[in-house]
């Protein structure tokens, strides 16, 4: 198993396995089309500079096979990527969500549900991701244990995750791997209550 920043090549593929694993929030930000979505999800990854940008991707391959995935940052590279954000790249964002749609609903429907204090030594990270044929191979363990060491080299104090409400299952394995959960959100749109558990893991 190799563990590395997200190659060129596999983006498309990496924009339907994130889409499919947070399909019920995901669809309020880029729409209820599977593939129109996964398109839109693909363009942030290209773009860079954003929570879904390549160079916030890393993943852990078996032999060439994408095994699984996570997003991450530290809050110090996202405080300077809202500094050093240029008008064409902030532009190239925008259309990828849709302008409007962004500013007036995605925006604060995410900042109502979503970790937004990522504090400046946190190491964030989010959309943990495992490729079905890997599932129940502690994969997820070996995704945590990088991600620590990760975080270290990053000289971050905590790593900080938000996860669905639906994940309990999930929400249990990180228990047990150390993580505590130390707040929730929810938000009712129409008849359906979504939101995230937020999880927190001290690092010595």
């Amino acid at each position: 198993m190799k563990f590395m920043k997200l190659k060129n090549d596999d983006i498309k593929n990496v924009s339907k396995l994130i889409l499919e694993n947070n399909f019920n929030i995901l669809k309020h930000a880029f729409g209820t089309n599977k593939i129109k979505a996964s398109k839109r999800l693909e363009k942030l990854i290209r773009i860079g500079k954003n929570h879904y940008g390549y160079d916030n991707i890393y993943i852990a391959y078996d032999s060439e096979k994408i095994a699984g995935l996570f997003v991450c940052y530290t809050g110090k590279e996202q405080d300077e990527r809202k500094k050093n954000t240029d008008f064409l790249t902030f532009y190239k964002l925008m259309f990828a969500y849709g302008y409007l749609k962004y500013k007036l609903y995605v925006r604060p429907l995410f900042m109502r549900i979503s970790l937004v204090d990522v504090k400046i030594d946190d190491f964030y990270m989010g959309d943990i991701v495992i490729v079905d044929d890997y599932i129940g191979k502690d994969l997820e363990k070996y995704l945590l244990k990088n991600a620590i060491e990760v975080a270290k080299t990053k000289k971050c104090r905590r790593i900080v995750m938000d996860l669905s409400l639906e994940k309990t299952k999930e929400k249990k394995f990180y228990e047990k791997f150390g993580f505590k959960e130390y707040d929730k959100k929810t938000e009712l749109i129409k008849t359906e209550t979504i939101g995230n558990y937020f999880m927190e893991y001290t690092l010595q």
